[in-house]
């Protein structure tokens, strides 16, 4: 038995923002696209891949360079390497000081980063890793099992402080990724997804449109982030593993 993944994703600008800052990471496939995409994608674990989704931040040119720049990392860095805790979180680091140089080396760019949250399959088990405060659920008897961890924290505005992000700080931090072993088990089934959809659609909801087929699911939960008001970007990704003879 070879596992396989089903992969239904989809990444769209919202009804409020005139560019979007997200982007996806589908095995070695990059997309960030201003008009939305939609997409399904079916990748053998074969060898080890990764699923992510990412959200820029810093500004009109500098979010979107940002989240290309992490997701194109992403694609390359992880891609035909088993996971284990301390690769992930060597790479993470690797990848936050790239984020951070080109940064650097652009005053355009200056104070740009992004939040990150995927899943590394390698061809025995997985890991469940984030950086901000994009999500991982697992869905599980119905119900969604939150895996990632939020790195943010209210404040007096009502906005959210990022306690950790790739990039996005005055001088280079060392981060301490959220990581989770994520066996290979079949019919596991995955919700990824930028606050473009969690900030919009309460959780109750989101729990019920994941209980749909999953080209029906993706469409209701970026159907009803957008007319949750889509004052974001939103990226979402919905995983399932497979077991193929």
């Amino acid at each position: 038995m070879k596992p396989m993944l089903r992969v239904w994703a989809a990444t769209d600008v919202g009804c409020v923002r005139e560019q979007n800052e997200d982007a996806l990471c589908i095995g070695n496939q990059v997309v960030q696209s201003e008009a939305g995409w939609t997409g399904y994608i079916e990748l053998n674990l074969d060898k080890p891949l990764l699923v992510a989704v990412v959200d820029g931040m810093g500004g009109h040119r500098g979010g979107a360079v940002a989240s290309r720049i992490v997701a194109e990392q992403l694609s390359t860095l992880f891609q035909g390497i088993e996971p284990t805790p301390e690769v992930a979180s060597e790479l993470m680091n690797r990848l936050n000081a790239h984020v951070f140089e080109h940064a650097s080396r652009d005053p355009q760019l200056c104070g740009m980063g992004a939040t990150a949250a995927f899943l590394w399959f390698g061809t025995q088990t997985g890991l469940c890793i984030n950086v901000g405060d994009a999500k991982v659920y697992r869905q599980q008897d119905g119900f969604l099992q939150l895996r990632s961890e939020d790195h943010a924290m209210p404040s007096n505005s009502g906005k959210r402080i990022l306690l950790q992000s790739l990039g996005g700080t005055e001088s280079l931090q060392f981060l301490i990724p959220s990581i989770r072993e994520e066996p290979l088990r079949d019919g596991r089934r995955y919700l990824l997804c930028t606050d473009g959809l969690t900030d919009e659609v309460e959780i109750d909801e989101i729990e019920k449109l994941m209980t749909l087929p999953s080209q029906q699911a993706l469409v209701s939960l970026l159907n009803a982030a957008r007319l949750g008001g889509g004052r974001d970007n939103i990226t979402l990704a919905i995983v399932e593993i497979y077991l193929k003879d």
